[in-house]
């Protein structure tokens, strides 16, 4: 991968002079940001004023994220094919709306996960790990040292604890997201501005995966950082797997796909777009509103869809189905894929938590899995994800219909989501 690395000669994402004169914390400090591409042209300076606020032990400047032109002919095979890259002055003015829009950032991580929670007999709270800036977001680091999981609620077996303190890397914090953080992430403004069509889809959610499928593309394109599973167990992935050059790191699972129950990325990656749009835009084709099916629609399914986009950007075709290898698509960004289909557990095990421990965890927890959504559904009288958004438009109202026998069709359930409604409606 060294080797790769130094052929292909990836791109620094963004070159960054900051220029700030503090009078007080509080004061506005003026930034101008350079974005060099590697042709070593200088594009245009961003200028603008942020606030400045301190945290516990160090100024808290906000990271810029910026690319170079995007590559073309790099579908990587083998670790040896050769990327060239080529301009593209319409993904450099995209690219340069997101550096500006993140200098403000929706929430700032330690306040969306922020929660003071008790809970019943049996079950702990799963703690978060917040370690400052200058510790997980490291000069010359794409991906910061952050380890995102999320479950609908905060409150644990044991056994999971326990799963979980296994990603306690030295050095990494550790964000547990419940669906109050979730909810406070989809329902920003922010979030809204820079996926419009967002707001739609999650109308249309009524699994708790199809949530966090859409949540977690979302998570990492803002903060960026590691995804897991909550019963994922590390096996050969460690604290030092990801390399600061990594753009965004996927191992691959076993139908020969990258892995989309555990990735990783660097703040505002096409890729991480182009997934959360994909899942968006499936979720809307989906028959009936009350079957969201997430493995095909927002899952697994997105994730290869996503990168099939993300290399056509460049000119590159690809199934999905690839091998492990350096790939460069859209606005010159990389993916970095590691492992082999026939041995999908050598980095993550996805199973580590085991079926006793996770049917545990759900009983305890009141969580079904997706498949049960199906049950009391029919065929007949279904009411597909656009009937839905027609029917409710100018309104945030989820989804939230049952079959009646009697009447052969799906009635709208007369109760509302209040979760869902008062964030939506933020």
């Amino acid at each position: 991968m060294d080797q790769l690395a130094k052929d292909n000669e990836r791109p620094i994402p963004c070159s960054l002079k900051l220029l700030a004169l503090v009078l007080v914390p509080g004061l506005l400090i003026s930034v101008q940001f350079a974005r060099f591409s590697n042709a070593a042209s200088t594009q245009s300076i961003l200028q603008t004023s942020f606030s400045y606020f301190e945290e516990v032990d160090a100024p808290r400047i906000r990271s810029f994220l910026g690319t170079s032109d995007p590559g073309k002919d790099g579908e990587a095979k083998n670790n040896s094919s050769l990327i060239q890259s080529v301009s593209n002055p319409q993904s450099l003015e995209s690219d340069q709306a997101f550096a500006s829009q993140m200098l403000h950032e929706p929430i700032p991580i330690e306040v969306l996960i922020q929660h003071n929670t008790t809970c019943p007999e049996g079950l702990f709270p799963i703690e978060n790990t917040h370690l400052p800036r200058s510790v997980t977001h490291l000069e010359g680091r794409r991906i910061p040292k952050i380890i995102h999981i999320t479950s609908r609620h905060r409150c644990a077996t044991s056994a999971v604890i326990k799963n979980v303190n296994k990603w306690r890397f030295n050095n990494y914090s550790v964000y547990f997201h419940d669906d109050n953080a979730l909810h406070k992430l989809f329902a920003h403004p922010h979030t809204r501005n820079l996926f419009p069509t967002l707001r739609e889809g999650l109308k249309c959610v009524t699994a708790g995966a199809t949530k966090s499928d859409l949540w977690r593309y979302l998570a990492l394109y803002v903060y960026g950082g590691i995804y897991t599973d909550i019963d994922n167990s590390p096996t050969k992935f460690n604290g030092e797997t990801i390399q600061p050059d990594d753009d965004s790191f996927f191992p691959l699972e076993g139908l020969g796909i990258m892995s989309q129950y555990f990735f990783a990325s660097s703040p505002g990656h096409p890729l991480m777009r182009q997934m959360l749009e994909t899942g968006v835009e499936r979720l809307k084709l989906i028959p009936n509103v009350m079957i969201n099916n997430p493995a095909q629609s927002t899952g697994p399914g997105a994730c290869k869809v996503g990168f099939i986009k993300f290399m056509a950007e460049v000119g590159v075709e690809t199934t999905g189905y690839i091998n492990a290898g350096l790939y460069v698509g859209a606005n010159n960004r990389s993916v970095t894929v590691v492992g082999k289909k026939e041995n999908s557990r050598e980095y993550v095990d996805r199973g580590g938590l085991g079926d006793g421990n996770k049917l545990g965890y759900y009983k305890a927890l009141g969580i079904k899995h997706f498949s049960e959504s199906r049950k009391g559904t029919s065929p007949k009288g279904k009411i597909s994800c656009k009937e839905h958004l027609k029917r409710t438009k100018g309104t945030d109202k989820v989804a939230n219909y049952k079959y009646v026998k009697k009447f052969q069709k799906y009635i709208e359930v007369n109760t509302t989501m209040k979760v869902w409604s008062a964030a939506l409606s933020e």
